[in-house]
């Protein structure tokens, strides 16, 4: 690429970056003030117990583990050929 071109990326790379950024600000400008406030909390009530997940997705994550070791381990097939092919070739 000559210089030219490389300096005509830099600055359309630029312009998109910029459009973005300015359509993000002008989206949280026209946002409505209820979508940015956070609702507050009463006092009087209390806060309901909620349940742990914590040792399910623990259990689902090993699982997919296991899984992913059994399914992506080396064979020894693949030794195997070759060693077969070196034999055929002598």
């Amino acid at each position: 690429m000559n210089a030219m071109k490389q300096q005509t990326v830099r600055v359309t790379r630029a312009a998109y970056r910029a459009a973005i950024a300015v359509l993000l600000i002008l989206c949280m400008l026209f946002a409505p003030p209820s979508a940015m406030a956070a609702k507050k909390k009463k006092k009087d009530e209390e806060a309901r117990p909620t349940k742990s997940y914590v040792l399910p997705y623990f259990i689902v994550m090993m699982l997919v583990g296991v899984g992913l070791m059994t399914v992506c381990r080396p064979g020894s097939r693949k030794d195997r050929l070759e060693e077969k092919r070196k034999k055929d070739e002598d």
